[in-house]
């Protein structure tokens, strides 16, 4: 059950992911689909550390920011 409901999780996680990618695939900068770490640190009230937090959204943003344009 457990396994079950991870793979779930990471699926729509997953689907959440390229939605992302595809909407900064169109900005203007990187700059502009950056993430609002503080509102998501305000936001957050489970387990999770501030820090692993913020290395998540930057990882999140770097895999996500449009390639700089040329």
């Amino acid at each position: 059950m457990l396994r079950t409901h991870l793979t779930t999780l990471d699926r729509a996680l997953l689907r959440l992911l390229e939605e992302r990618a595809k909407l900064c695939a169109s900005a203007p900068s990187a700059e502009a689909c950056a993430p609002s770490i503080e509102d998501l640190l305000r936001r957050a009230d489970g387990d999770i550390d501030a820090a692993r937090i913020t290395e998540v959204f930057e990882a999140i943003h770097e895999g996500s920011a449009p390639a700089p344009k040329r």
